[in-house]
């Protein structure tokens, strides 16, 4: 079943040439783009059609160069065909506006006609308005009728002018996508169909590929250059619109055949069995998807993987679309040397936002004659990598039930601990430049800062400096802590971070000199994170801190490093 684009077409006047002779003699003829009537013999006049001026503000766009903005100002008026939050496009005979505006304007709405005087721009091959100085809505209109395109070869030559509506159901097997899991939609063009895979990727600008939004997940179509959304339930409405030649349509290629093979037909308990299925057509968009269909008791599917828990015979299948496979048995014995037991061990203390993977859980198994080995095999009362909750911080511990076949489940129990402070670089202060400093409070502690805190985050170095200190340090004493964490540490490019200094002070008189430490690291500077441990045992007691980032800068403009916070912890 495909789906189906549906384009909006340009409005087309097609006048045929015609002629005629009046009962007095004088004669009218109309010729394709013009009226010409003649009021008596040998008397003749001819009123030109009214220019486009959607088509002249278009094409004035068109040949600027990239995000050049026009020196003049153009009036165009037409009929409002889609909005984008408050930007919309203006239509008229063939030819659209894309009204950039960040800020609304009132009554404009689909179907409304608006006159507009606005520079124009290319950005980035969008053709657009720059400044925009006036809106004015001036009565309704009709939006084209719509007419749909099936195939590629339909397609044609596409210009800003065609606006392009597809509506399609979010597949229930893609996954949550309002938590991030985002299919990107690849494309292949073939002479008839142009099918799409969901696949995750990131944007990539260099190629032409912009992002459509939609539902929380985000759709990377060739050529797209502008998008409109709207949300209802589970089917998403975009309105897309192409530039230059473009042959993309979005179409579901059903499967027509599924078969499947295992590598191994034989198993014994405790073993894994990988299912391999081979789908017609190979561009299909149907997902695979598997299912016991006897001996569900004696084994579990994850993936494509089978594991083995019991003696006896299991038959599976692959499912695409609405074919099956045929059934694929798989015979289990029991093993001569069982499995009698088992023990899981697993990290003691883990923080609040870090996640624990299956690799880090170590399963060993006991067999029947006394031999012992490590398996990868195994289930776990939570889906894996897990991330540690503030919540799990105030249970204090999270405990994690591991399952190996049908033994009795086994669990391990990591301490959770949340940090006994974050200094929050986000949260804006009062001094702007760089070479002076400020106070922030952050969280009911007082931070002095040298550099601009009025940034998020704050922004720490200068410009046309070489081997000089910036320093921040707390004015307020912090609870005990024998950890530092300094996330998210980046800077501007053209600086050099010379070295950094993190030292411990008993009073704040101390933190603010950098006297009398009593602790001191010098970490080197990498983007990325630093974790700074006490050495020995105990905390830091109600002290102090103070970080130095000693920066050269060579150029005239200001310059920076930043971090996104720095977390105490008592671990």
């Amino acid at each position: 079943m495909k789906k189906s684009f549906i384009l909006l077409p340009a409005l087309m006047m097609v006048l045929t040439a015609c002629g005629g002779t009046t009962s007095d003699g004088t004669t009218t003829t109309t010729e394709p783009g013009t009226t010409t009537t003649t009021t008596e013999p040998g008397t003749t006049t001819t009123d030109p059609v009214e220019e486009n001026n959607v088509k002249v503000a278009y094409e004035a766009a068109a040949a600027l160069a990239n995000k050049k903005e026009s020196a003049d100002a153009y009036d165009f008026d037409g009929v409002v065909i889609a909005k984008c939050g408050n930007s919309f496009f203006v239509y008229k005979d063939g030819y659209s506006m894309y009204v950039y505006s960040s800020s609304a304007h009132e009554g404009v709405e689909v179907g409304k006609t608006v006159a507009v005087n606005a520079k124009v721009k290319k950005y980035n091959g969008i053709i657009e308005t720059g400044t925009v100085n006036s809106v004015t809505v001036t009565g309704e209109g009709v939006v084209p009728a719509a007419t749909t395109i099936t195939s590629a070869a339909e397609l044609g030559a596409l210009k800003q002018n065609v606006l392009v509506n597809y509506v399609g159901a979010i597949p229930a097997d893609a996954g949550d996508y309002s938590a991030g899991n985002s299919p990107l939609v690849s494309t292949v063009v073939g002479e008839d169909t142009i099918t799409t895979k969901f696949d995750k990727a990131g944007y990539n600008k260099d190629n032409g590929d912009a992002y459509l939004a939609s539902k929380g997940h985000k759709a990377n179509f060739t050529n797209v250059i502008a998008t409109a959304f709207s949300t209802s339930g589970d089917t998403a409405t975009n309105q897309l619109l192409f530039v230059g030649t473009s042959t993309l349509a979005l179409v579901e290629v059903p499967a027509t055949a599924v078969t499947l093979t295992a590598d191994k037909e034989e198993a014994t308990v405790g073993e894994t069995v990988t299912l391999t299925p081979t789908v017609t057509p190979a561009e299909t968009t149907d997902a695979v998807k598997y299912e016991i269909t006897a001996g569900a008791d004696l084994a579990t599917l994850n993936g494509n993987v089978l594991t083995t828990t019991g003696a006896g015979t299991v038959t599976v299948v692959a499912k695409a679309g609405t074919v099956t496979s045929d059934p694929v048995t798989i015979t289990i014995t029991a093993s001569a040397d069982p499995v009698v037991s088992f023990a899981v061990t697993g990290p003691t203390t883990k923080k609040v936002g870090a996640t624990l993977t299956a690799e880090e859980l170590t399963v060993t198994l006991t067999k029947q004659s006394g031999a012992t080995e490590v398996t990868d095999v195994f289930t776990t009362d939570v889906e894996l990598p897990y991330t540690f909750t503030a919540e799990d911080a105030i249970a204090g511990t999270k405990v994690i039930s591991v399952t190996y076949a049908e033994l009795s489940a086994q669990t391990v129990s990591i301490a959770v601990v949340d940090a006994v402070y974050k200094l929050d670089a986000s949260v804006k202060g009062t001094n702007n430049s760089y070479a002076g400093n400020g106070d922030v409070a952050v969280n009911d502690v007082t931070w002095n800062v040298a550099g601009n805190a009025t940034t998020n985050p704050w922004r720490i170095g200068g410009k046309s400096i070489t081997n000089t200190d910036r320093a921040i340090y707390s004015k307020t004493a912090i609870a005990a802590a024998n950890e530092i964490d300094i996330n998210g540490l980046t800077d501007s490019g053209s600086i050099t971070v010379n070295s950094m200094k993190v030292t411990v002070h008993s009073t704040a008189d101390d933190a603010a000199t950098g006297a009398n430490a009593v602790a001191e690291f010098t970490p080197t500077y990498a983007k990325g994170s630093i974790v700074l441990t006490k050495a020995d045992a105990g905390s830091w007691e109600n002290c102090f801190y103070r970080i130095v980032f000693n920066v050269t800068v060579s150029v005239t403009s200001n310059k920076y490093v930043s971090f996104t916070d720095i977390q105490f912890y008592n671990l």
